[in-house]
């Protein structure tokens, strides 16, 4: 029965003095308030059930992240360790060669997974994508806090850094 119809029992029953219809009356209000409780409820319980589902998802995301964090880390330290074997180049031979392949194997894969380098050199310092190891006095005033020098890559997945560059900052002192 929907709402409207109780109103007009209620209403018929008001100038009825039979007191069957009085406790009826007052059994259906017993029950509009009993349903009405358990309507909010179930609303409530329903409301923090989504929200405990919205909640463990984004748990659930905040560790996923923090895993391929910390992965795409330890990855990156054996591409760094590479990319410093073949910062002179090695006499050429098979060995080099598949050394060479293993490490654009691997870059080839942090590529796929959303991770790109951070440009430095040249660039404006950035506090929020480059780790100022010092600073360096510079000659023009162009090259003032801007980077310098890059002693390590930095590495973004996405807008989230990974790993800051590690860099040296110029900096121009007016004589």
């Amino acid at each position: 029965m929907d709402e409207e119809r109780l109103d007009d029992i209620e209403l018929e029953a008001e100038g009825d003095s039979d007191p069957k219809l009085t406790k009826l009356k007052r059994a259906l209000e017993v029950c509009k308030k009993e349903k009405d409780d358990y309507l909010q409820g179930w609303q409530r319980a329903k409301a923090d059930y989504s929200n405990a589902e919205r909640e463990s998802a984004r748990r659930q995301e905040s560790a996923v992240q923090h895993a391929e964090t910390r992965l795409v880390r330890e990855i990156l330290d054996i591409v760094d360790t590479f990319e410093g074997a073949f910062a002179t180049p090695p006499p050429d031979s098979l060995w080099v060669q598949g050394m060479r392949n293993t490490l654009d194997k691997m870059q080839n894969l942090l590529k796929r997974y959303g991770v790109e380098s951070i440009e430095a050199l040249g660039k404006p310092f950035d506090p929020m994508l480059h780790e100022a190891i010092e600073v360096k006095e510079v000659t023009s005033e162009s090259d003032d806090n801007k980077i310098v020098t890059e002693f390590q890559k930095g590495y973004r997945m996405g807008e989230r850094v990974i790993r800051p560059t590690k860099v040296s900052v110029g900096e121009f002192k007016k004589e």
